[in-house]
């Protein structure tokens, strides 16, 4: 360790002929392990010799290369490097990692000074840890109306009622929904952004945490983490049927849009930061104000529902006292996380929380600004099981493209069983599902590309006819540990993206202008085909993190300056917030993550079979040494050319590891391009829901336009609108005219 840490010193006197040591009393207590203390004051002492004896001479340089892809140990200055504690590093006078350095400032002029860090991360290297509060005994509520019966048949649809007999399943009551102005919103406690919540900055401060958020603020960030690491996998579509391709398994644009945060240094002075979501872009919807009256109708008996929350009810009567809302806390890395708890039920597995959402159906969704223009109404309805309209199916396909990642990740952070989801269009309900975590693991994290599926196809040939079918079945078929591998996967992966937080945040403290103690942050991950070493690779995924230093006044417009149900002018709008962002490109700094996947076979899923043994007389010494070597391959020899990691058996997923380089983005005009780029793809989306795209206002025009194009051959499903913010699109079109069609059959 000492010699590798004199090479390290090597290197940087060698480059600036200098090295500042300045050891402080204050930050050795940042190191806990006496070895490690030990280790520092070894590689210190030795730093003046190395300065005074070798001027002239050079140490072995030691190429960034080596130290991304060597093995590392627990010594001092990798440690340090691994956790991202660079500030530690500078203090002991390391001012360059891998020949630069790692927390320089942005220069003035065009171009910044590049830098580059490269460090390895484990599932190993952290450990996520409930926080109880001793005075925190505020359990969720349990479903109400038996609707527990749906926890204990999960993934099947259930009907509120049966379309073919009209018999209920559940209590009628629920199928007519309490209209938004007739809910009482003051009696059901408001969300508290972290920047506001005293008790998660108290929990920093006791756990020696330097930042603190919610899931709703982190989900998106960890949704690029899933993209970068698993470089974009493609969703497990084998639970929907032929009705959707699988050419639709991958993430929906809305899924992929940057994630925006805003971190904020909570007291002068003192490293806690805490990260809240931007709200700039934002704007009050009906599904996000009918959610919350949706949750107490869920988890409310009709007779208290009446009473505490129906204004229109004469015994409404609202008690002076809110309900406490149930959270779940806890540490990883340099985090603190919250979680809200929306129910409870003692029989299901762990912890026996779940969480609540509601799902409106596709023609909401796709032509949200239409329905609210139409008095929050649509006539669409959901009929069927299957199909590619009016059914269950379709709302659980684009369930799965959308929003499925983000749920799951806050079931995660939460430690949740898994998402308990009603279906409605605003007016209805119309039936029930519940997802355990660890099927959504298996839908997020288990696609195989055909690279990997053709080298596990041979593997598990030969391992058949090695072992014959019934040990194969039983210890060996890949089928059987698929939902074990992704769900170790989907732990791994929350383990190493919070890792690489507390390492990029504090990267970006770092690097924080002394007088700015607030920031924005976007994040986006990106396909790039582009650092390929053959041309039949599969391409690459770079996070790219763009920083704004922000002045109190800025961050106070942004996170009060979303769009409200009160305003038309959605142009003007759209004018003063570009106006906003332009304002505060002029600090930017930024850089760009990719990593590589080490990957190998863990010694427990090596298994000689009894006959291939030394004292066996079964085979022959030429099939013994055929055999061990068979079974003792690396079939992970060939995972360079797998488009996303994958495993063979659930222990392997321990022994994974990332190698990730950090790279400074040093042009200024790239800088600002990525920024304004990325805030306006938010904006644009902003924009396309909130537009009342026209109907079929010009009727006898459409018909001759569409006639004309039967008659020439011309597909109307790829002829593109002319006018993209006034016209509908084809699916919005289908999506009314089923809704039509209820509507229809409703006066009937």
């Amino acid at each position: 360790m000492i010699d590798r840490c004199r090479l390290l010193i090597g290197r940087h006197c060698h480059q600036s002929r200098r090295l500042h040591v300045s050891l402080r009393k204050a930050d050795e207590d940042k190191i806990r392990d006496s070895g490690l203390r030990q280790d520092l004051r070894k590689v210190l002492s030795l730093s003046k010799d190395i300065h005074e004896n070798q001027k002239h001479g050079s140490l072995k340089e030691l190429e960034d290369e080596t130290l991304a892809s060597s093995p590392r140990t627990d010594g001092a200055i990798d440690h340090l490097v691994r956790s991202g504690d660079v500030e530690f590093l500078r203090n002991f006078g390391v001012t360059a990692v891998n020949g630069r350095d790692p927390v320089k400032r942005p220069t003035s002029g065009p171009k910044q000074k590049p830098w580059k860090v490269s460090f390895r991360m484990s599932p190993k290297d952290l450990t996520v840890e409930s926080i109880r509060l001793e005075n925190s005994c505020v359990k969720p509520p349990k479903l109400s109306h038996e609707l527990e019966r749906v926890l204990f048949q999960p993934m099947n649809f259930h009907r509120l009622q049966d379309p073919r007999s009209g018999v209920y399943n559940f209590s009628p009551w629920l199928e007519n929904i309490i209209k938004v102005n007739d809910f009482d919103f003051s009696a059901i406690s408001g969300f508290v952004t972290p920047s506001k919540d005293a008790t998660m900055m108290d929990l920093a401060e006791t756990h020696q945490k330097k930042f603190y958020s919610s899931t709703s603020s982190m989900t998106g960030i960890l949704s690029h983490l899933h993209f970068l690491f698993s470089n974009f996998r493609q969703i497990n579509l084998s639970q929907v049927s032929k009705n959707f391709p699988k050419l639709s398994a991958d993430f929906t644009r809305g899924a992929q849009l940057p994630a925006v945060v805003i971190m904020k240094r909570m007291k002068s002075g003192r490293p806690i930061f805490s990260i809240d979501s931007d709200k700039s872009t934002d704007r009050e919807i009906i599904l996000s104000e009918l959610g919350h009256a949706l949750e107490a109708v869920l988890t409310t008996d009709e007779a208290s529902f009446e009473q505490l929350y129906d204004k229109r009810s004469e015994k409404h009567s609202p008690s002076e006292n809110l309900g406490q809302d149930s959270y779940h806390y806890s540490k990883a890395g340099d985090f603190i996380l919250r979680s809200q708890l929306d129910a409870y039920h003692p029989d299901l597995p762990g912890s026996g929380v779940f969480d609540l959402k509601t799902r409106a159906v596709a023609a909401v969704r796709h032509d949200l600004a239409f329905v609210e223009h139409n008095n929050n109404y649509t006539g669409y309805k959901l009929e069927h099981m299957f199909g590619k309209y009016e059914s269950f199916e379709r709302e659980f396909f684009e369930l799965l493209r959308s929003t499925l990642l983000k749920y799951s990740l806050q079931a995660r952070i939460g430690q949740m069983d898994g998402i308990f989801l009603a279906y409605h269009n605003i007016s209805k309900i119309f039936g029930f599902q519940y997802l355990p975590l660890e099927e959504i693991d298996f839908i997020l994290h288990s696609y195989g590309d055909s690279s990997f599926l053709k080298a596990l196809k041979n593997r598990e040939a030969l391992f058949k006819a090695i072992y014959g079918d019934e040990s194969f079945v039983l210890r060996h078929d890949h089928s059987n540990h698929e939902r074990k591998i992704a769900s170790n996967v989907a732990d791994a992966e929350f383990k190493m993206s919070m890792s690489l937080l507390s390492t990029v945040f504090k990267m970006i403290q770092q690097q924080m202008p002394p007088k700015f103690d607030v920031c924005r942050i976007i994040f986006k991950t990106e396909r790039v085909s582009g650092r390929r070493l053959r041309k039949d690779a599969p391409k690459k995924s770079v996070l790219k993190v763009i920083v704004a230093p922000l002045s109190s006044t800025e961050v106070t417009q942004f996170q009060k300056g979303r769009f409200s149900k009160g305003e038309t002018d959605m142009v003007k709008f759209l004018e003063h917030s570009r106006k906003n962002n332009e304002k505060t490109s002029h600090h930017l700094f930024g850089f760009e993550i990719d990593v590589n996947h080490s990957l190998k076979h863990h010694p427990s899923t090596v298994i000689y079979p009894k006959f291939a043994g030394q004292k066996s007389k079964v085979l022959g010494e030429a099939e013994k040494t055929f055999v061990r070597q068979a079974i003792s391959s690396n079939y992970y020899a060939s995972a360079s050319e797998w488009r996303h990691p994958h495993f063979y058996h659930s222990s392997d997923v321990s022994d994974w590891a990332i190698d990730v380089e950090v790279r400074s983005i040093t042009e200024r005009s790239k800088l600002k391009h990525l920024y304004m780029g990325y805030l306006d793809d938010k904006l644009d989306i902003l924009a396309e829901h909130t537009a009342v795209n026209q109907d079929s206002a010009k009727a006898q025009a459409e018909i001759l336009t569409r006639i004309k194009r039967c008659m020439e051959g011309i597909d109307e499903r790829n002829t593109q609108p002319s006018n993209k913010a006034s016209t509908i699109t084809q699916l919005q079109a289908t999506l009314r005219a089923y809704a039509k069609k209820g509507e229809l059959n409703r006066k009937l």
